[in-house]
């Protein structure tokens, strides 16, 4: 005799696949909010690259970014994020920022509050695109002060990390 499973036992499997689904697509966003963190923490703008494979500009776009100087500049004045665009969560990001009709691929840079600050799809001019969008420097004095300043009214210590990159 064959056994038949329940459909308490279907419906569990049944929402077992969905939820490995929705955590198969779960990294880009935590990826996005991994980049946000770290561009905020280092001072920074995201670079999110709408990808598409099987578009013959991902190649240029992929080239132009491999160039030795884009990639310093995006080293050091970036965090990026690349998602495929024919992705739910590139779709539901696209939609929330207002991309509109933006063709992919595409690079979008992004302050840490995710608010557009232009969109690049042209490969000869992602330097220039990148160069216009770097954030503006910080005064180092101005945030040791700061955060001095609090510690000494939480009274905790104060610990200075050096990191400059050169």
């Amino acid at each position: 005799m064959k056994r038949r499973r329940s459909p308490c036992v279907l419906c569990a499997i049944a929402l077992g696949a969905m939820a490995a689904l929705a955590s198969a697509q779960e990294p880009s966003h935590d990826a996005l909010a991994f980049a946000r963190a770290k561009a905020t923490s280092e001072n920074q703008r995201v670079l999110l690259w709408l990808r598409d494979p099987n578009a013959a500009s991902d190649e240029d776009l992929a080239k132009a970014l491999a160039k030795p100087a884009v990639r310093k500049l995006v080293r050091y004045e970036y965090q990026r994020v690349a998602l495929p665009v024919a992705t739910l969560p590139a779709t539901a990001l696209a939609h929330r920022l207002e991309l509109g009709d933006l063709q992919a691929p595409a690079l979008v840079a992004l302050d840490t509050d995710d608010v557009v600050l232009g969109t690049a799809t042209d490969p000869e001019q992602v330097l220039e695109f990148l160069r216009a969008h770097v954030s503006a420097p910080v005064d180092a004095r101005a945030v040791l002060a700061r955060g001095l300043e609090t510690a000494k009214h939480s009274e905790r210590n104060a610990f200075v990390y050096l990191s400059a990159p050169w």
